[in-house]
């Protein structure tokens, strides 16, 4: 008989929900024992950090303990991290503990889904799932490079019908990888907390793989605004949050120069830049984990 599991007097689970997505194939988690002592694991994380059902608490130093990992798929704003530079998951961090740990996928030039491209979002969830790791929190970042290098939209109906399937070329679309990243995210586990953040404007001035300004359109006749208006429609589909760097970062004709990495690169943004980048998403994490 399935046990329900609680954090004080908050229901977070089922084990007969964690045997469920065990025997997905796609977990790595391959015994209902293993499901059970993975949702276990996260509830003493919990517990130890103080939480009474929320699944955060608050030290005197400010920073927000929360209980489980924090996974990234993305592209080179996010891969920056890995390359021991001051990118917004550095400033994250300096504001909250995942006690669970980090596991950055991102891989710089990566859009979200490719046929034959192991460094895209495809590849690198496929790389979380065989690493074994079920993800607590998951924030998706792409949108950059498949506008910048004119990657097919495909429809909200491929989203919906999450279609992707990489050796069929006709499926191999923004929408549809989206869908693929969302739904391969929740077959390992259906509590993951998914957080979708829009790419921000930004000049290609000059760079390759991307247009002069980020009002011009690219190889097929799309703007840059059709890529974000596409990640809140099929975000507001899943009911998921969406951390806008679009509309809410601050970076604009105005103040991009001022962002950017370099004379030559608009693209991405320098450490004054990934700060308040950093800022909104912690703001929107609060919102999924209280």
């Amino acid at each position: 008989m399935a046990e329900k599991v609680y954090i004080g007097d908050k229901l977070i689970g089922t084990t007969a929900d964690n045997v469920e997505y065990a025997n997905s194939g796609m977990s790595g988690v391959t015994t209902a024992k293993g499901a059970l002592d993975n949702l276990q694991t996260r509830v003493k994380a919990v517990e130890q950090s103080g939480g009474s059902g929320g699944g955060s608490s608050s030290g005197g130093d400010g920073i927000v303990t929360v209980a489980g990992n924090w996974v990234m798929l993305g592209d080179s704003i996010t891969w920056y991290d890995k390359q021991n530079m001051q990118a917004y998951p550095t400033f994250v961090k300096q504001k909250m503990n995942f006690t669970g740990g980090y596991h950055n996928y991102a891989i710089s030039g990566a859009r979200t889904c490719s046929s034959n491209r192991t460094t895209d979002g495809n590849g690198q969830l496929q790389k979380m799932i065989t690493e074994n790791i079920v993800p607590d929190y998951v924030t998706i970042e792409f949108g950059t490079n498949d506008f910048g290098g004119g990657f097919a939209m495909g429809t909200m109906q491929q989203f919906i019908d999450n279609v992707f399937d990489n050796t069929v070329l006709s499926t191999v679309t923004f929408y549809a990888g989206m869908s693929h990243i969302i739904n391969g995210i929740y077959d390992v586990n259906p509590l993951a907390k998914i957080i979708i953040i829009t790419p921000r404007k930004c000049d290609g001035h000059g760079k390759s793989g991307m247009t002069e300004h980020w009002y011009d359109q690219n190889s097929i006749s799309l703007y840059f605004q059709d890529y974000v208006d596409a990640i809140i429609e099929m975000a507001n589909y899943m009911s998921i949050p969406v951390c806008d760097w679009w509309n809410e970062s601050g970076s604009n004709n105005a103040t991009m120069e001022s962002w950017a990495r370099a004379s030559n690169d608009w693209i991405h943004p320098n450490e004054e830049g990934h700060k308040r980048l950093a800022t909104l998403l912690v703001d929107t994490f609060k919102k999924v984990i209280f």
